[in-house]
């Protein structure tokens, strides 16, 4: 919804560039397979479409992939990915006083 309906991924991308290294996707704006209800409805092939996203993401070799949307979210945690909102992450580091 950031990226194709408001537009505004790239403020996400700015606030937490301020408070941890942002590492970008090679595949950056490819769905993760759980657009709508696609995941519900054809579980197959959402968790092949998953499957590429989650490899994107491993190769970054970042420890935590920071999502805003709470479908992807729920989709890539089921592949084993720590996925964080980013305010969660700006959160996280202001606790911890960085």
């Amino acid at each position: 919804h950031l990226r194709h309906v408001q537009l505004a991924h790239r403020s996400v991308h700015d606030v937490l560039g301020r408070y941890v290294d942002v590492v970008e996707l090679d595949d950056d704006g490819l769905c993760c397979g759980a657009g709508g209800a696609y995941a519900a409805l054809r579980p197959d092939t959402a968790a092949q479409v998953r499957d590429r996203k989650v490899a994107a993401i491993e190769r970054t070799a970042a420890p935590v992939t920071a999502v805003a949307n709470p479908g992807c979210r729920l989709h890539l945690e089921a592949a084993g990915l720590v996925v964080r909102h980013p305010l969660e992450i700006v959160d996280e580091v202001l606790r911890a006083g960085c």
